[in-house]
C-alpha cells in the first residue's frame, strides 16, 4: 500500500491523476538509508509506510527526541535526516550545528509547521524544508532532488 494522502501528510483532494511516479528511486544506483526524527507517532508512522514503499529508500531508525538524535547518527550513520522543527529536547539549532559539523554528515530534511520558517530554517543548514501538510509527493521529490545531487557531487569528486 502506498500512502498518497492523510490528515498528517497532506489530502490530494481524491485527485490522483498526478500521482507520485512509482518508481522514481528505482533508478537510484545505492539505496538510501533514512534516519526519522518525528516526535508525532501518527506523523513518523505515515513517513515511515511512505518511504518503505519506495524502492530504494530505507528507514533505519526513529528518534523521538533530539537527546537521542545525536548518539543514534552516529551509530546509523543515514545518508538522509528527516527532522521534525518541534522534536522535543535540546534547541534544534543547535542539535543542527553539531551535525553540520560532521565531514559526512546525512542530508537534512527538516519537517515543519508553517512555510514561514523556510528560510531561517534552510539559513540554519539544513537541505531542505517540507510544511507538515504538504502532499507525500513534495517530501518524495524533496528526496529525490537531494538523492540525485548527493550521486552528482560523488560523480564530480570522482567517487
Amino acid at each position: 500500500m502506498v500512502v498518497t494522502s492523510g490528515p498528517f501528510l497532506g489530502d490530494t483532494g481524491g485527485n490522483n491523476a498526478e500521482s507520485f511516479p512509482p518508481d522514481l528511486f528505482r533508478k537510484a544506483e545505492r539505496r538510501v538509508d533514512i534516519l526519522l526524527a518525528i516526535h508525532q507517532p501518527d506523523l513518523r508512522l505515515a513517513i515511515d509506510l511512505l518511504l518503505r514503499e519506495e524502492p530504494g529508500l530505507n528507514v533505519v531508525g526513529v528518534a523521538r527526541e533530539s537527546k537521542t538524535l545525536l548518539a543514534l547518527l552516529r551509530v546509523v550513520r543515514p545518508g538522509m535526516l528527516l527532522l521534525d522543527w518541534v522534536l522535543s529536547g535540546h534547541p534544534l539549532t543547535d542539535v543542527l550545528a553539531k551535525i553540520l559539523e560532521w565531514p559526512d554528515r546525512p542530508k537534512i530534511i527538516v519537517l515543519g509547521t508553517i512555510d514561514d520558517d523556510r528560510e531561517a530554517i534552510l539559513a540554519a543548514g539544513a537541505d531542505a524544508f517540507v510544511v507538515k501538510g504538504e502532499a507525500p509527493q513534495q517530501l518524495l521529490t524533496e528526496i529525490h532532488q537531494l538523492v540525485t545531487s548527493a550521486g552528482s557531487s560523488e560523480k564530480d569528486k570522482g567517487g
